[in-house]
């Protein structure tokens, strides 16, 4: 199953145009919020996602940075989906500066 994971940091930013991605890509079930994403700790959607996902299913996400701030988040957070038999894709690999 494809999970699809959205988010804003800012009130001010759209949502809307990474859920239709997620969609467009496959995702039957969208984890979205708006939220800052300098810590992991806040984000109850991503845990969410990832509690939510089972073996052979993949978390699939717009960009990078929309999942990590960091690499020491990223590798976290794929390590735990890993564990869990869940991939991680990302449908746009460009870091913004």
């Amino acid at each position: 199953m494809l999970n699809g994971y959205a988010r804003v940091s800012t009130t001010g930013q759209d949502l809307e145009t990474q859920k239709e991605i997620l969609e467009k890509e496959g995702c039957e079930k969208l984890f979205v919020e708006k939220v800052t994403g300098t810590s992991t700790k806040q984000r109850a959607q991503l845990y969410e996602a990832i509690e939510f996902a089972r073996e052979g299913d993949t978390l699939v996400v717009t960009e990078i940075d929309h999942l990590a701030r960091s690499i020491m988040d990223l590798n976290k957070i794929v390590h735990e989906s890993a564990e869990k038999g869940v991939n991680v894709r990302f449908v746009k690999l460009l870091f913004k500066e």
